[in-house]
């Protein structure tokens, strides 16, 4: 017989279903071409947003552009564009500064020669300009992402093109400067491939991480490197997850790993977003692919944690069909496992390229082209994923599948912690089913905290000499939704030896002893304990029926003796079990009267 007790299993959330409401869309802008490419938070609690704004069409002169805006409403609180050489002005990124100001980077052009520069802008706190800097001395630079250092001064980091001693193609080039924007050192990192820098920031160690991408004969690749305050490539890795890979964004976790996210594409397939986790070192601790919709290019342009260990990706949707591109926000658990998505759009095309979260609020931005095919900037402000993540994936442990296991009186069916994406308290559902005899195993359904559970097996009677199947599952629970774990059913076989004195027999440090044994009517069971404990002391006749509770209470640690009176009894083979915490014992006593 196979014994089988099901669980009604709590409902399991919908990883894809849309909990953060669309609350506001602006669409601010000129006649011309406008765009917001980074997002960040101010310390006041509204959000800060950088780009660019044109002035003129033929030839295409731009200003960088910064603004605050309120993450309630998206209206501006202030908004203001700058001109530093006059042709193409960009802002590509801002951070906020120790002081409550601004540090604006991107890249300049002159009207004339159209050498294009870095340049690196410093705010106050109603982003009105203190100082400016431009880079470049005459090459090809396009800055692109900008990081505060420990001494107040500032690492602005992009491509750079025809440099001396360059290594062919675009390389990397981080430049450090003071807090005044006086440039103190430079270092460039390359191969003969071409490299594109994406973003970076500072660690909490106090080094720049840059990250990219490296262009190859056929496909693109990750890249990362880590630099000290003194300019030493500590490292430099590139990383093929799959046949084609960008990193666009990256944010420290705890620990010192670090989370990035961008695209990642199989062969002859879709875009889908990558999520990676690396080390100190810059080793891969995980990737994903996290595939927001069938038959669509995705690819994430942003992160920012939320409040429980995951974060938010921001990004755009490109349909394999006629559509245009969509604005995208994906919630992710601190496991790194998709939990839901958003995506938004009213018939145009949008492309998101920041995004952050703030005051329980997600705030992104981008452009949106229309019909006249002016590009304005797009802002959407979103309310917080709403929906209850379901427990992080986790694995059972032991026993080890398809084993032959040796009889025991006690086996440990044992599983990895499943951590909860918004730090609710995780319960396991444990379930057991088994061919062995009625009633001689237990728990086989049972709830616990610990990502375990202890199973008696009783002594076995009749048929010895016998292999007995056991099946076993477990899921996690937030009280809300379960998950099961992802090795699914386990399956063991249990062998019983030819005799119950063999199983008596076996060699063990934790003993129980019977003394006069055949006895009539009375023996003393004896036994050890090297630590006070809950002992239980029992009596079983052949059919494992209950036949005398001899002991249930706390014992100190030491030599205990109990005296078992069979005058009420008939003759025949009893067994004693005695448990104290994790461990049992058994003894076989024959009664002759």
């Amino acid at each position: 017989m196979r014994v089988l007790l099901l669980f009604v299993l709590l409902s399991v959330g919908t990883a894809y279903s849309q909990c953060m409401d669309s609350l506001w869309r602006q669409a601010p802008g000129t006649e011309d071409g406008d765009m917001l490419v980074a997002m960040i938070n101010s310390e006041d609690g509204n959000g800060v947003a950088a780009g660019y704004v044109e002035f003129a069409t033929a030839p295409w002169f731009a200003r960088g552009h910064i603004r605050k805006l309120n993450p309630l409403t998206g209206d501006a609180i202030w908004s203001h564009s700058f001109v530093n050489l006059g042709s193409q002005d960009v802002f590509q990124d801002v951070k906020l500064t120790t002081d409550g100001g601004y540090i604006c980077a991107g890249n300049s052009r002159t009207p004339i020669s159209l050498t294009q520069n870095y340049w690196l802008m410093k705010v106050n706190g109603n982003g009105d300009s203190l100082w400016s800097r431009t880079f470049g001395n005459g090459f090809g630079l396009q800055g692109r992402c900008v990081a505060q250092a420990p001494d107040g001064g500032y690492g602005i980091a992009g491509r750079a093109v025809q440099l001396p001693n360059g290594f062919g193609g675009t390389d990397w080039l981080v430049v450090k400067t003071n807090a005044n924007g006086d440039s103190l050192w430079s270092v460039l990192i390359g191969d003969s491939s071409s490299e594109t820098v994406t973003d970076m920031l500072t660690t909490s160690l106090g080094d720049f991480l840059v990250v990219g991408y490296s262009d190859t004969d056929t496909s693109r690749n990750g890249q990362a490197a880590l630099i000290s305050q003194t300019g030493q490539v500590l490292w430099n890795r590139y990383y093929t997850f799959d046949i084609s890979q960008v990193i666009w964004a990256v944010v420290e976790r705890p620990g010192g790993r670090f989370w990035v996210t961008g695209s990642i594409q199989p062969p002859n397939g879709t875009n889908a977003v990558l999520l990676a986790e690396i080390d100190a070192n810059g080793d891969v601790a995980w990737s994903r692919r996290l595939e927001l919709l069938v038959d669509h290019n995705d690819e994430a342009f942003a992160i920012h944690p939320d409040d429980h260990g995951g974060a938010y990706l921001f990004g755009t949707g490109y349909p394999t069909t006629n559509q245009d591109a969509q604005a995208f926000v994906a919630h992710v658990s601190r496991c790194g496992e998709l939990l839901s998505s958003r995506f938004l759009g009213d018939g145009y095309a949008e492309n998101i390229r920041g995004g952050t979260y703030l005051a329980n609020r997600l705030v992104m931005c981008g452009s949106v082209t229309l019909e006249n095919a002016e590009m304005d900037m797009l802002l959407y402000g979103l309310s917080a994923d709403s929906c209850n993540g379901a427990p992080c994936s986790f694995n059972r442990t032991a026993p080890q599948d398809s084993s032959l296991i040796n009889w025991s009186q006690q086996t440990r069916f044992a599983w990895s912690e499943a951590e909860d994406p918004d730090g609710d308290p995780v319960s396991y559902i444990f379930h057991l089913e088994h061919d062995y005899m009625p009633g001689g195993v237990s728990p086989v359904d049972t709830v616990v905290t610990d990502p375990f559970v202890d199973v008696s097996i009783d002594i076995p009677v009749v048929p010895l000499d016998d292999v007995y199947d056991f099946h076993w599952r477990v899921w996690a629970t937030d009280g809300q939704d379960t998950a099961e774990a992802m090795n699914g059913e386990g399956y063991f076989r249990m062998d019983i030896p030819e005799s119950a004195e063999d199983l008596l027999g076996m060699p063990h440090d934790f003993s129980l002893s019977a003394y006069p044994n055949p006895f009539n009517p009375t023996t003393t069971l004896s036994f050890t304990l090297d630590a006070p404990q809950e002992v239980s002391l029992a009596l079983y006749d052949v059919q494992g029926r209950l036949a005398q509770q001899l002991l249930n209470e706390l014992r100190n640690a030491g030599t205990h003796s109990v005296t078992l009176n069979g005058s009420a009894l008939p003759s025949g083979i009893y067994f004693a079990r005695l448990n104290a915490g994790a461990q049992s014992r058994a003894a076989k006593l024959v009664l002759m009267k």
